[in-house]
């Protein structure tokens, strides 16, 4: 899963889901998690440098893009089910260089 994200303008390169196959069987329950915090929209905020935030969404949607791909391609084989969650902990927009009250976007996919 990092490989997908950490290279989203690349051609999408092999990620490994847990189970895949029997030299990494993943865990017997089939309840693995992955987690990925991107740092460069949070400090953009706290900066009040909204291009750089602009930047760093921008960049964050072909990794998504690239990740869900993956997802899908995995799961219409009928053998593994896995589910994709993507939030912000708070939102700290530019205006203010802090925390806000505003809510945060949900996606989740299954």
């Amino acid at each position: 899963m990092s490989k997908a994200l950490s290279a989203p303008l690349d051609s999408c390169p092999y990620v490994f889901f847990s189970g895949e196959d029997e030299h990494r069987p993943g865990r017997s329950d089939g309840l693995d998690f992955g987690f990925l915090h991107s740092k460069t929209i949070y400090d953009a905020g706290h900066d009040k440098e909204l291009v750089f935030k602009i930047k760093g969404l921008e960049a964050v949607d072909p990794a998504i893009r690239q990740l869900t791909s993956l997802r899908w391609q995995q799961q219409s084989t009928g053998v593994f089910q896995n589910s994709i969650c993507i939030i912000g902990d708070h939102s700290t927009p530019v205006e203010y260089g802090d925390y806000s009250f505003k809510p945060v976007t949900f996606l989740s996919c299954s």
